[in-house]
Formats: C-alpha cells, sequence, structure tokens
C-alpha cells in the first residue's frame, strides 16, 4: 500500500504535513525518529486541514500536527507514514533554524517566527525587495503569556518602506537573523502630483488610495545637496473631494535662495525621506532664461570644437536647432526638463543585471535556454525573471516551477497572454534601476557572453543598447543578414562563440537598432525612456522604436562583436510572425525610417 504525503514546516515545537494511505483506508501512523532511528514522537494524520481539499482524495482529515522535543544541539528528523519516509524527510532542527508566517496589512507585515530549538531570543526580522534592497526592518518580540508552551512563537508587525508605493509589483523576501523564513510580494498604489517647481518652490500631493491615512515624507536635493526634509500633511480640498479619506496630502516646501550665477541650470530631485526613487518623472532641470541661452551658447561653441564625431553634416544641422531653439528660449522664461540624468547615486542593491525572459512556447527549447543562462550567470549578482505568459504547453508551468526556488530566480506567471512587449514591460517595472538583459526564450548563451555585453555597454557612457551576434537575427545574423544557418559545416555555435570572444573582444560597431532577442539596455535608458510601447501589441518592431528614442536623446546603439547567441527565432510566435511584421512595421518605420530597408546593409563589427 502506497503512502502519499509531505513534511510542511515546524511551528514551535510543532512537526505539520499531511499523509494518506492509497488506496485510503484510514489515517496513517506518524513516527517521528532521529538518524540513528531512535523514536523521538508519534501521532496520526488525522487533523482537519481545508487546504487538502485541493489533493481530491475526497475529504480533508488527513493532516498532522505532532509535538517533537527541540534541543540545543542540531540534528535531522526522520518523518514516516506507517513507516515509509514522507517526501521533505530529512528535517534539520537546531538552533538558528526559522520558521514563520505572515501576511500583509495595507503598508504593515505582520507575522510571527519560531525557531527550531528551545527559545532564548527573539530574532531580527529584515525585508528585502527583489533588486536585494532592505524595505523594512525590526525586532520581533515574544509574547508574556503564551497559551500554548509548546508554540510561543516571536511576533512582529513592519512598516515598509514609503519607496514601496508606486514602484509597481514587489516581491519581498522575508528573514529572520539573516535567514530567509518566506516571500510575498505587495503592489501598494500611489497617487501624487507637482504642481508648482521652481528652484525656491516646490507644491504638490502625494497619497495612497490603499493606505490613505499614511503621511509620507519628502527628501528635496537641489544641485545633489539635500536641503529640506518636510511632511506631506497640508490639508488639500480639492483632492479630498476624489480621496475623501486622505484630507491632508499636500506639501508646500521652499528652500532659501541659491547661491549660484544666474546662468547656471538648477538641478532638483524629489525623493521619499530617505528613500532611492525620484519621485514625479524627476530628476528636473531647470534654467532660467539667461541659463537656458548660456547653456544653448556653450554647446553652439561644443558644435564648432572639432569634437571627434562632429562633421560638417552634423554641425550644420545642430547649429540649426540650436538657432531654433535659443529663439525659442529668449521669448520664454526658461524652461522645465524632467526624466534628467540623476545627480545622485543610483539606488543599490547589489545585482550587476537582471535578464527578462518572456516565455510562451516551446517547453524543450526554453529549458535549453534557462539552463544555458544558469550556467553562464553569476548567482550572487544577476537576476533572473521568467515570465510565463500563460503558455498553452501543458508541460511548461511545472517546468518553469523547478527553477522557482534558485536563487536570484524570480518567476512570474501572466493570468492572460500579454504578449511580448507586455510581458517585458511586466518584467521591467519589477526590476526598475538594474541594467537589463532582454532575452528571448529560444536563445542559447554560452560562456563569457553575458560578462562581454556588461563589459561594452560600460566601456562609454554614450552606449545605450548593446546587442549580441546571432544564428539567426536579421541584420545581427553570422555570416550575414542574407545567410543565417542553423548549423555551420565547419565550426558549431559553442566554438564560434568562443572564437568570436577570443578574436572580438571590446569590440563593437553603432547599428541603425537593437534586437530584442538578446540585447542589453542600461539602467539610465531605461530610467529615461521608460517601458516600450505596447501599441506594438504582441511584438514585433517594438525594440526600433526603443532604440530610436535612445537615440533621439544621444544614446549609442551597439552591436557586440565578440558575443554570439544561438536564436531559434519565431518559437512563440509560430505562423503569426508574418502578420505581426505586416502589422507593425508601418510604425516602426515612423520611429526610424533609415531602418527600413537600410538596416539590411549592415554587415557587423
Amino acid at each position: 500500500m502506497a503512502i502519499r504525503g509531505h513534511v510542511d514546516t515546524m511551528e514551535g515545537s510543532y512537526l505539520t504535513g499531511w499523509a494518506t494511505s492509497v488506496p485510503d483506508t484510514g489515517n496513517c501512523a506518524i513516527t517521528v525518529t532521529d538518524q540513528e532511528g531512535k523514536l523521538l514522537a508519534k501521532g496520526r494524520a488525522s487533523r482537519h486541514r481545508p487546504d487538502l481539499a485541493a489533493l481530491g482524495l475526497g475529504r480533508t482529515t488527513f493532516g498532522y500536527r505532532i509535538a517533537v522535543p527541540l534541543s540545543e544541539e542540531p540534528r535531522l528528523l526522520r518523518v514516516l507514514g506507517n513507516g515509509e519516509e514522507l517526501i521533505g524527510s530529512p528535517v534539520a532542527v537546531g538552533p538558528g533554524l526559522f520558521d514563520g508566517l505572515f501576511s500583509l496589512e495595507g503598508d504593515q507585515l505582520v507575522g510571527w517566527v519560531s525557531e527550531r530549538a528551545p527559545a532564548k531570543q527573539a530574532p531580527f526580522i529584515t525585508v528585502r525587495n527583489q533588486a536585494g534592497q532592505e524595505v523594512a526592518r525590526g525586532q520581533s518580540v515574544f509574547e508574556a503569556q503564551p497559551a500554548d508552551p509548546l508554540f510561543a512563537p516571536a511576533r512582529f508587525r513592519l512598516t515598509l518602506d514609503a519607496d514601496c508605493f508606486g514602484a509597481g509589483e514587489m516581491l519581498l523576501e522575508v528573514a529572520a537573523n539573516g535567514q530567509n523564513i518566506g516571500r510575498t510580494s505587495c503592489n501598494l498604489a500611489l497617487r501624487a502630483h507637482l504642481e508648482t517647481i521652481t528652484p525656491t518652490r516646490m507644491v504638490g500631493w502625494v497619497l495612497s488610495p490603499d493606505v490613505p491615512k499614511r503621511i509620507f515624507a519628502l527628501d528635496v536635493y537641489r544641485n545633489g545637496i539635500l536641503e529640506e526634509t518636510d511632511h506631506c500633511d497640508l490639508e488639500r480640498t480639492d483632492v479630498q473631494a476624489h480621496f475623501p479619506d486622505s484630507p491632508t496630502p499636500g506639501f508646500d516646501i521652499s528652500l532659501d535662495p541659491l547661491q549660484q550665477a544666474a546662468d547656471q541650470p538648477v538641478s532638483l530631485t524629489l525623493r521619499f525621506a530617505g528613500g532611492k526613487r525620484d519621485l514625479f518623472d524627476g530628476p528636473y532641470l531647470l534654467a532660467g532664461r539667461p541659463a537656458a541661452v548660456a547653456a544653448l551658447q556653450r554647446a553652439a561653441h561644443l558644435a564648432h570644437a572639432g569634437l571627434p564625431g562632429i562633421g560638417t553634416g552634423e554641425r550644420a544641422l545642430l547649429t540649426a536647432a540650436l538657432q531654433e531653439f535659443l529663439a525659442k528660449m529668449r521669448a520664454q522664461d526658461g524652461l522645465v526638463l524632467d526624466r534628467q540624468p540623476a545627480p545622485l547615486p543610483a539606488p543599490g542593491g547589489g545585482k550587476r543585471v537582471a535578464i527578462v525572459m518572456p516565455i510562451y512556447r516551446g517547453v524543450e527549447v526554453t529549458q535549453a535556454c534557462i539552463e544555458s543562462v544558469l550556467a553562464h550567470r553569476q548567482a550572487e549578482t544577476d537576476l533572473l525573471v521568467l515570465i510565463n505568459d500563460a503558455s498553452p504547453d501543458e508541460a511548461m508551468a511545472p517546468m518553469l516551477a523547478g527553477y522557482a526556488g534558485l536563487p536570484n530566480v524570480v518567476l512570474l506567471e501572466n493570468g492572460d497572454n500579454l504578449g511580448f512587449v507586455g510581458s517585458v514591460n511586466r518584467g521591467l517595472a519589477l526590476v526598475k534601476g538594474s541594467d537589463v538583459l532582454l532575452l528571448n526564450s529560444d536563445t542559447v548563451m554560452f560562456a563569457g557572453g553575458l560578462d562581454e555585453l556588461l563589459r561594452v555597454a560600460a566601456a562609454d557612457p554614450a552606449i545605450g543598447t548593446v546587442t549580441a551576434m546571432s544564428s539567426n537575427a536579421t541584420i545581427f545574423s553570422y555570416p550575414s543578414a542574407e545567410l543565417r544557418e542553423a548549423a555551420l559545416a565547419d565550426i558549431s555555435w559553442p566554438e564560434l562563440a568562443a572564437l568570436a570572444l577570443a578574436e572580438n573582444a571590446g569590440l563593437c560597431a553603432d547599428v541603425p537598432t537593437g534586437h530584442g532577442f538578446c540585447m542589453l539596455i542600461k539602467a539610465e535608458v531605461m530610467a529615461r525612456i521608460g517601458a516600450l510601447d505596447e501599441a506594438f501589441g504582441r511584438g514585433y518592431g517594438e525594440e526600433n522604436d526603443f532604440c530610436a528614442r535612445a537615440a533621439a536623446l544621444g544614446y549609442r546603439n551597439v552591436a557586440a562583436g565578440g558575443v554570439i547567441v544561438e536564436h531559434k527565432e519565431s518559437i512563440s510566435f509560430g505562423n503569426e510572425r508574418a502578420s505581426l511584421v505586416a502589422q507593425n512595421q508601418p510604425p516602426a518605420e515612423c520611429a526610424l525610417p533609415r531602418i527600413y530597408p537600410a538596416d539590411h546593409g549592415f554587415r557587423g563589427p
């Protein structure tokens, strides 16, 4: 007779789980022994657990919760049902091992934690987001008079930092004394408006519909220096008309006059107090008329300074554009520019890069892609985000679930099919502040490729995107766009990738656009441009539009000559490819007309 069962967790001194015999002939006898077979505890799997209905066994009375003796010495406990060892056994117990349970109540994480040893000191609780940034922390506290001496956990109630609001989907990892005890997620809404911004005054309001009574505080940085911290606690009857539970969300912050020349621009950044995220589409650059005119004149001087890359045509166009803008500025009081390069250090989370992989079809090729990334990334610093876009392949979800518990691997599951663009944007929202590698799930990465993409990107501050060469990726195809080969007669793709890296390391060439099959995007570019344009629907052409917007801000799109990535192409789109190309090519041509058909003349580095 077979036994089905599982060891779930510890709750203080109690070992919990479920077990049943197949066919079901009654409650299983549960025994707990040490590694030498010495009996430590016993009981029966007869407790009612409503969640067990999901197993479809016709009843829910086969849970167990059995008290076991805890000691100061670490050891392993074997858990058996009718003499058969259950899944999850053996269980490690001893000092420094913790269990816990928690939930979010608005902006507060509430729960308990217990140690798998005689309790002596309540642990310190920390909460980190998917970027590794700490977003809550606090000391847990033992109950004065626990109702059950065998379950006397330490309780905690932690308030999430303000940076958790308006950050979109956020994955949270909770730890006790540094040991992970579980994960949860939050998506706290933020409503905010900046009505006035000058070098000496900022007026607006900030609130959260999810936690309407929370009063936020703002830090104001001017030219990179913290000048003021103030609370958003002013009455705003106009805002209260729409958000009646938030009567005092307003702020009116004044700064001392700035002691600097009138022909110098001013940088302003607003963040939550102690926070790392720029608010209100900042940072801002403010320039009165004298400062704007002076900056334009300095730019005009640079056009005639004989700088590399500024030829006769570029000089003529730059001069004409500056003259036109200068005439406009002379008729205005000045200008305010948002989304400017940050004057403050970017938030640090220890992540070198975030690899965003949307997934739809092709279980085997997807698994090969994931394995290639895991083999060649740095597990401590490189975050892999897998996005299951409602795959119709039945084996896809179970296969992906097997990776969810690995370090720095996040699995997102779309309830409905969002397409490539929607899935990528969900991933980008999750990894704001990190350099991002967009990677198709039908690719294979080789040794050194990821490191080389990052090296090329870091070689020049002007580089915005870096695309790999490939077996099959339009203008990035080797040996050429017209000769795309699934296999080469004289060399394998891994061998060619190693040769390319050895011969072309550090080399790159400017290209009219990147290609989303394997495209690295710098965090600075994401901050200034934002996500992919969802007007491109399920996909094709969206990277052309993005790269055009990057180029318009002066960033370079380059191909890395030392990186080759195998690409099977069109696994996800299948027969839809032709119709999507036809649908999305016209807007892509408008965004970057010189790509069509000129891009096919590019031959790579």
